[in-house]
């Protein structure tokens, strides 16, 4: 069995989270059903409303949601691309930091 490459797994989670991103851009930008409406007359002043003005549906949360691992994830695939060139850049150098020699 051969050994998955790291430049597979970052690419592959690079691109989960660019997808999560879009899925999350899309339900954000979808628009929702309105459960509300207008009355051509006052209602009945003895009549209660019951029952709560929601102002964010479900989609917006799960939209805001899979954007923000999204965001996670590409921060951190990042950063462990960024630490990998690091690292081999100063195994390049022969342990000398910025190339300099002593």
């Amino acid at each position: 069995m051969r050994a998955v490459s790291s430049r597979w797994v970052s690419a592959v989670l690079f691109a989960a989270a660019v997808v999560l991103a879009g899925v999350g851009v899309v339900l954000l930008v979808w628009p929702s059903p309105s459960s509300f409406g207008w009355f051509a007359v006052e209602p009945d002043t003895s009549f209660g409303f019951v029952g709560g003005v929601q102002l964010v549906g479900p989609m917006t949360v799960w939209g805001w949601a899979l954007i923000g691992v999204s965001a996670i994830v590409i921060a951190g695939v990042s950063g462990w691309l960024l630490g990998r060139r690091y690292q081999r850049r100063q195994s390049i150098n022969f342990g000398f930091v910025g190339g300099a020699r002593p």
